[in-house]
């Protein structure tokens, strides 16, 4: 990341890597980071409200779905999970 600080693919890597050390504030912060640059990924508003939900910060996880849908309207599977943690 030192080398190419603006490479997305490297934040994600290394957020999945975190996830796999049950870092999960770190991994946080790389998902975050990564929304802030690429807002209109919804890779990665998705990978960060699972994560939410995971830790159960369920207002900021609805948040990120409700972007979703606006995202992907056609995709039930957000609807649903969204509705799980309301």
């Amino acid at each position: 990341i030192g080398l190419s600080p603006a490479d997305n693919e490297l934040y994600k890597l290394r957020a999945e890597n975190f996830l796999s050390q049950l870092e999960f504030d770190k991994a946080l912060a790389d998902y975050d980071l990564l929304v802030q640059r690429s807002p209109e990924s919804a890779e990665f508003l998705e990978r960060r409200a699972q994560l939410h939900t995971s830790l159960r910060k369920y207002p900021l996880a609805s948040q990120d779905y409700s972007r979703l849908i606006a995202m992907k309207p056609n995709d039930v599977s957000l609807y649903l999970r969204r509705a799980w943690i309301l």
